[in-house]
């Protein structure tokens, strides 16, 4: 199967040509890649900045097709990414059964054949439809705080259905139950979870036409939006303050 690292490389590359192609003046789009030990707290595995705000998950593809998403850091995610009136926070994958089929796409098939293969989905969406199968309802979730410190499991895994959504399987331990059990208090609601209710999520795109998207404007976040965080902003004051305590924790010499 492509590599995570694979897949994020070609789809960010594809995305920037995409949005920047045919841009005489900035702002030009550029991404943000976090290391290993950001990602942990922010994460996300790209972040798209300047001509949109834009962040994203990647999940390499199992040996069944599907794709598996830590309930964890789908939550860390929301929490740190407010809700927004337009889809800005995604997971996404490529649906490329092994490295042939991208060597084909780039040797001898089409620009952005193996782009065009590349999933995006509006992580809220994914909260949205995990709490409404614990309370059995219709549910938009609002704002998140982040998820509990204990460590706790739980996956979605997602493979493609019928006319091209994303169909949800939710792998049930009681870590995960008492993670919803977690967030639906934290939200106010009651209930327990029937994961036989979850209904198939829409994708927001694939390849090119995400991309269009986003320079149409129905994808992302305005950028310095007033009165949202900054992620970029947060991270390099994390950082700051990670170092700073580095040094002040090291043994005089």
């Amino acid at each position: 199967m492509p590599s995570e690292r694979t897949i994020e490389t070609l789809t960010n590359h594809a995305l920037l040509e995409i949005i920047n192609s045919g841009r005489t003046a900035p702002p030009f789009a550029w991404v943000f890649v976090p290391t290993q030990l950001d990602e942990a707290f922010l994460a996300y595995d790209a972040g798209l900045q300047a001509f949109k705000e834009l962040y994203i998950q990647y999940k390499s593809r199992n040996q069944t097709g599907s794709f598996t998403f830590e309930f964890r850091q789908i939550w860390q995610l929301c929490s740190y990414l407010p809700r927004f009136e337009q889809a800005y926070v995604f997971l996404a994958g490529n649906h490329s059964p092994g490295y042939g089929q991208i060597a084909a796409d780039h040797e001898a098939g089409g620009r952005y054949n193996s782009f065009n293969r590349t999933f995006f989905l509006d992580a809220w969406a994914v909260v949205d439809e995990l709490v409404r199968t614990y309370t059995a309802g219709i549910c938009v979730v609002p704002n998140l705080l982040p998820p509990p410190t204990e460590p706790f499991k739980g996956s979605v895994t997602l493979r493609l259905g019928a006319g091209g959504n994303m169909e949800g399987e939710v792998k049930i331990d009681t870590n995960l139950e008492a993670a919803l059990q977690n967030l639906c208090s934290q939200l106010g609601y009651g209930g327990g979870p029937n994961f036989d209710l979850i209904n198939p999520i829409p994708t927001s795109g694939t390849g090119v036409a995400f991309a269009n998207d986003i320079l149409a404007c129905t994808k992302g976040r305005p950028r310095a939006l007033r009165g949202l965080r900054r992620p970029i902003d947060n991270l390099d004051r994390q950082i700051f303050e990670r170092s700073r305590m580095s040094v002040l924790a090291a043994p005089m010499g």
